[in-house]
């Protein structure tokens, strides 16, 4: 759950149609790193990330533009095939 720009409630890709999802970049001032360890039940996305958000020191930018993501060849193969047909969304400039 998202306020105004501040993430008041984290959960990690919730398997909804509602909501937004932690796709793109994080910016973390240095000492975020102070939360991480090497423990292998140190987990970004199910520890570091709620716990910013429930001491509200989470923040957010709403893209409300398209987005796909890549995470695998088919996704790629996607995304390349709209640009191929001048079909990307994404693509400002240009012709289209």
């Amino acid at each position: 759950m998202i306020e105004n720009d501040t993430v008041k409630m984290f959960e990690e890709k919730p398997q909804l149609s509602t909501g937004y999802i932690n796709g793109g970049f994080f910016v973390f001032h240095k000492i975020f790193l102070n939360l991480l360890t090497v423990d292998e039940e140190c987990d970004l996305e199910f520890g570091a990330l709620q716990r910013l958000s429930r001491e509200q020191e989470l923040k957010a930018y709403k893209h409300e533009g398209y987005w796909q993501c890549m995470d695998n060849i088919r996704d790629r193969d996607f995304l390349n095939s709209q640009w191929i047909t001048n079909k990307a969304p994404w693509k400002i400039w240009g012709s289209k």
